[in-house]
């Protein structure tokens, strides 16, 4: 990513079409794993493994209503997944059984985070809730609600696992520490046949809230996204929903914003010789064998392509292009450590696997 030439840096290696292109199937979200291989995804409300070199499909999953945020567990081949009905479903991959009867959370799941001893999960949900989840027991650990409107994403931190990151329509981005919780309290339990237990002490739910919450950074604007980077992972990404660039630097609960990129489509136009249509994501340069302190940015346009430019304030800097994979909006990227093969999934019924050159 070090070489400013917009071309050679990466090839298409393979594409996948799982749909026909008037189909209307859209792939919303790729996880993949090194060990196990890539999960997609479908706005048809499946999620289907496939070989993450050749694109070989292999298992689907179905759920009856559409999902929401898709991820592997840290240290087994385990996949999770939520959707709108307020169901989490946990399946084991090598044998396509599910581990356990779906969870059912109170609210709609919009973001998922399993911690990296895959002991607790944490869900962000409809009217700002955050719940913990401890996967020994399948029971929720720890309810609280630090914000007024939904939380769109959820992330534990990358080295502190005690520690909660949440972002939210209301502009705000909380941090909670869950060793300053007072523990769990006891739970009702479901008779059910999905796994449904919370409590309704509310004394006890804002006093926890109080004690756990750390740090309140207002980022202004509907957050869409964030993402962690930096050294030890202290600063941190967001995006907004209008599609706004903003870095902060979380060390010793400062919160501070290093820097903000109001108009990022228009700053990489600079670059590019015409603005990207959209923003899809961000990853940090240890993806790539490099320091992580490098931020490299994905935008699209209308027509497919794919652009990474490396974040380097106070500039966006283009670096490469990926092009004919897609013929339409690319929905999502991710990229695999170790291999740093790039995937990209659209409104094309496409998923594309891009490789170094």
């Amino acid at each position: 990513l070090h070489d400013t030439n917009m071309s050679g840096e990466y090839a298409l290696a393979h594409s996948l079409r799982v749909g026909a292109p008037d189909s209307g199937l859209y792939v919303l979200q790729l996880a993949p794993n090194i060990s196990t291989g890539l999960a997609a995804s479908l706005s048809n409300a499946h999620v289907v493994l496939y070989d993450a070199a050749t694109l070989t499909a292999g298992p689907a999953l179905q759920h009856p209503s559409a999902l929401s945020d898709i991820l592997f567990s840290k240290q087994s081949a385990h996949i999770l997944f939520s959707s709108c009905d307020t169901m989490i479903n946990m399946w084991d991959v090598r044998t396509s059984t599910p581990l356990c009867r779906p969870l059912r959370d109170r609210q709609e799941v919009f973001s998922l985070d399993v911690s990296g001893d895959d002991t607790r999960l944490i869900t962000g949900t409809a009217e700002g809730m955050v719940n913990v989840w401890d996967l020994r027991t399948m029971k929720v650990a720890q309810t609280f609600q630090p914000h007024t409107d939904d939380a769109t994403k959820v992330s534990f931190h990358p080295t502190n696992p005690n520690l909660v990151f949440s972002g939210s329509v209301d502009g705000l981005i909380c941090v909670q520490d869950l060793t300053a919780l007072s523990g769990p309290r006891p739970s009702s339990t479901s008779s059910s046949k999905h796994a449904s237990l919370f409590t309704d002490d509310v004394g006890d739910q804002e006093d926890d809230e109080d004690l756990a919450t750390t740090l309140v950074v207002n980022a202004e604007e509907s957050v869409a996204q964030f993402g962690f980077y930096g050294p030890g992972s202290t600063w941190l990404y967001s995006i907004s929903h209008m599609e706004n660039l903003s870095l902060w630097d979380m060390a010793n609960d400062q919160g501070h914003r290093i820097a903000n990129y109001p108009n990022a489509r228009e700053s990489l136009g600079a670059g590019i010789g015409s603005p990207p249509d959209y923003l899809i994501s961000c990853f940090d340069g240890s993806y790539w064998a490099q320091g992580p302190e490098q931020l490299v940015l994905f935008s699209g346009t209308q027509t497919g392509t794919v652009y990474l430019s490396a974040v380097s304030p106070p500039s966006l800097i283009p670096r490469v292009m990926l092009a004919g994979g897609h013929s339409d909006i690319v929905r999502c990227v991710n990229v695999e450590r170790g291999s740093s093969r790039i995937f990209t999934g659209g409104e094309d019924a496409c998923i594309a696997v891009w490789a170094p050159r």
